[in-house]
């Protein structure tokens, strides 16, 4: 799955094959952001948008800095850290079908709650209904290499998403961390990358 990844990303139309990962991905990413803003308990999550060029905004509230620090590197870390976790559930023989049932309900209940723009609305609701009925009629050898795409997908997303952040000052969570918690924008970024 690495390998193909790779060589899909470094080929021009490569980005159209990788689309709905690219989408996957940042979803995952917003949801991160919103996960974090509900481990600092008096956080609220108004939305999350997903958009098809490949970015999203999560919009919150908590009340401190601090918190608001947080919520806004629980984007990048927070990726990395997921697909980790479905390396890790990969290898198991239920794994790939509970985790893909996982992510289909995940994406559904977070079109319910969260999603508030047309584009992600739609593409995530039925990210969803494929999930899950991947995870229903595949035969367990290609949800297995799907769903190894997919954690791949997502943790080198966290890592190549993470090297734009050097190139932009304003508007990235780097730049708002950097805002709440001090330091440089290139510090935090850097920190997210190891």
């Amino acid at each position: 799955a690495c390998v193909v990844l790779i060589v899909v990303m470094n080929v021009p139309e490569g980005r159209y094959i990788l689309f709905p990962f690219k989408i996957f991905s940042t979803w995952i990413h917003e949801m991160c952001h919103a996960l974090a803003c509900k481990l600092t308990l008096n956080g609220y999550v108004a939305k999350i948008q997903v958009f098809k060029d490949g970015g999203g905004l999560t919009f919150t509230s908590t009340r401190s800095t601090w918190k608001a620090g947080f919520v806004s590197s629980g984007g990048y870390p927070g990726t990395a850290v997921t697909g980790f976790v479905l390396l890790l559930f990969r290898r198991t023989t239920l794994g790939p079908t509970i985790g893909m049932i996982f992510l289909g309900v995940a994406s559904l209940l977070s079109s319910l709650v969260w999603i508030r723009n047309n584009f992600g609305l739609w593409f995530v609701t039925i990210q969803g209904i494929v999930m899950i009925l991947c995870a229903w009629k595949l035969p367990a050898h290609f949800l297995d290499n799907l769903f190894n795409f997919l954690a791949v997908t997502c943790s080198l997303n966290a890592i190549e998403n993470v090297k734009d952040l050097y190139s932009y000052e304003e508007g990235t969570d780097a730049q708002s961390v950097a805002s709440f918690w001090g330091g440089d924008y290139r510090m935090w970024a850097t920190i997210w990358l190891w």
